[in-house]
């Protein structure tokens, strides 16, 4: 009770054909996937997710899944070309990573329909998405599958949405405690920064990151991250999220575990900001799907669950810091 409402304060801050041997070598032939019936396909770019959505019955739009999303939001090209109506008077604040909150126009009675599920959106926020640098019309984040199972299968890009009754506990998965607080969805995890330094606690499964672990800066000073962690890449984004621009420093951490799962040799970042999302107190920071690619994930909503087991991309190599923004050099430096 304690963590939630501690959080409840932070929120309002806020896929090779080899040839057997004697074989002669011959081109790799594709496969051909099969998906359940119910499976609702995806597009993974970009280290996130983009579902094709059916906004206000009529008009199609390509909309990020963001577990760190606390509402509904609607690019504003996406707005102006399709005639959905702006409230001529009505403005909202919004907050997350960066040190504005910008005041911005909103939409009411917004429909979402994905494959025979809907919902209806009231007060969301209007803001130009695409100048962070995803061609997309949109974010919505887990509210939308509130009452619901939701699976999300990385190896196949697809989801399945399953019914709480019809629901059954699978075999061979591992089971974490979730929290739910305002849409969004917290996890415990621990990171062996270096060998002399664990740190452990709630993150906030953020899956419209595209990095593993962004630590705020709270936990970086906490712990003096500037002092233990010699080897390490500055970087700052100019449009890092809804308020502007951010600044980490990025580096190699010796592992990471999600419940019984140990993740080797992650490149993770940590914030310097002193104001917005990444400024935050009471959870580690964000962890993102640069390591929950790594998993078939099932989130049990309404039980307040989250199972989850590898994948075929589990032990793929962190070779890269951040996904077609750095410079090679930069990249090459960590690598190294």
């Amino acid at each position: 009770m304690k963590f939630i409402i501690t959080i409840i304060v932070l929120i309002g801050l806020f896929s090779c054909n080899n040839a057997n041997k004697g074989e002669m070598e011959q081109e790799p032939k594709d496969e051909k996937i099969e998906l359940p019936e119910d499976a609702i396909s995806f597009s993974f770019l970009q280290e996130q997710i983009f579902v094709n959505i059916k906004v206000n019955d009529s008009v199609e739009g390509s909309f990020i899944f963001d577990t760190g999303s606390d509402q509904l939001y609607l690019d504003s090209l996406f707005v102006a070309n399709n005639n959905i109506v702006v409230h001529k008077t009505k403005k909202k604040k919004i907050r997350g990573v960066g040190k504005n909150t910008p005041l911005v126009s909103v939409s009411d009675n917004v429909k979402l329909e994905i494959d025979t599920i809907s919902n209806i959106y009231h007060n969301v926020p209007i803001t130009n998405i695409r100048a962070m640098g995803m061609d997309v019309d949109g974010v919505f984040g887990t509210d939308f599958f509130s009452d619901l199972v939701l699976k999300i299968n990385f190896d196949s890009s697809y989801f399945q949405i399953i019914k709480p009754t019809e629901f059954i506990v699978p075999n061979g998965y591992d089971t974490l405690n979730i929290s739910l607080v305002e849409n969004k969805t917290f996890i415990k995890c621990e990171v062996l920064i270096i060998d002399s330094l664990t740190v452990e606690g709630w993150t906030m499964l953020d899956l419209g990151s595209a990095h593993s672990i962004t630590f705020t800066s709270v936990i970086m000073d906490e712990y003096d991250f500037d002092g233990i962690i010699k080897s390490k890449v500055s970087y700052t984004h100019q449009n890092a999220g809804y308020g502007g621009a951010s600044h980490s420093w990025f580096f190699r951490a010796a592992n990471l575990k999600i419940g019984k799962f140990t993740i080797n040799s992650p490149i993770m970042n940590y914030s310097t900001d002193k104001r917005g999302a990444l400024s935050m107190w009471g959870i580690l920071g964000l962890l993102g799907t640069k390591v929950m690619k790594r998993f078939d994930l099932i989130f049990d909503f309404p039980d307040k669950k989250l199972y989850l087991k590898p994948n075929s991309l589990f032990a793929e190599p962190f070779s890269q810091i951040q996904p077609d923004t750095l410079e090679n050099q930069v990249k090459q430096e960590m690598i190294l």
